[in-house]
This record gives C-alpha cells, structure tokens and sequence, in this order.
C-alpha cells in the first residue's frame, strides 16, 4: 500500500535520495499554481551520463521498493543527458550538466517560488571539480 505523504513531503524525499547518488546544483519549484498538470518540479545535475542514470534507477527503485510509488513514465533512460520521471504530483529532471545550461529550466521556472534546500556540504567539490578530470 502506498505511504501517504503530501507533495511537498515527497518532493523532499526524492531530494533526499538524489542527494545519496551525489546528485547537485539541486532545486525543488513549486509550479502548482503556475501549471495544471503537477505540483513541483526537481531540478538537478550530475557529473556523468552514468551519474544521471544511477540517481535516476535509485529514486525509482527505492521509491518503489520502500513507499510502493511508481513512477507514472520516463524520458531519457537510455542516453542519461537528460532524464525526466513524472511522478504526477512531482517531476523529476536529471541533467548532465551541458544539457541543464541548454535548456535551462532554472531560468524557464524562476517565476515559480522555491522549496529551500540545504546543499551538502561535499556539493561545493562538486562544483568546482566539475570539469577536473
């Protein structure tokens, strides 16, 4: 059976398990009131194609396995440049990190008001160290 949670509450959950892949740069719009279709967005990046596509697997196979939620469809799966999870009342966008400035949905969203997120402490490496190897 379904864990019973509001958006809100699983829109932090799935940043929660993001963030266990070393997702980053992650924000969480709240587009409700702007579109009729869910109710926020996730937004973040990750080094790699095959960084994008394991926080991808693990926020759908833990959400499934632990909260008995599925994921309703999914974009990308298999070039992990850009993956997109919709969960209804929350979608998902996971970004390698030359395909978020493309299409920069930040800028696109910026009228939407923002869930706060505490980055992790180890995010700032991954930041500067984005284009080190």
């Amino acid at each position: 059976m379904p864990l019973l949670i509001d958006t809100k509450e699983r829109a932090l959950r799935i940043k929660d398990l993001a963030f266990e892949k070393k997702a980053f740069d992650l924000k969480i719009f709240h587009v409700e009131p702007l579109v009729g279709y869910t109710d926020y967005f996730l937004v973040c990046s990750g080094r790699s194609d095959r960084q994008v596509q394991a926080i991808a697997n693990h926020i759908s196979l833990t959400l499934k396995k632990e909260d008995d939620v599925h994921c309703k469809g999914t974009e990308g799966e298999s070039h992990g440049q850009w993956i997109l999870m919709d969960f209804g009342d929350v979608v998902v966008h996971i970004f390698n990190v030359p395909m978020r400035e493309v299409y920069d949905l930040d800028s696109l969203w910026s009228d939407a008001d923002q869930v706060p997120v505490e980055a992790p402490a180890w995010e700032a490496e991954m930041r500067y160290s984005l284009y080190d190897y």
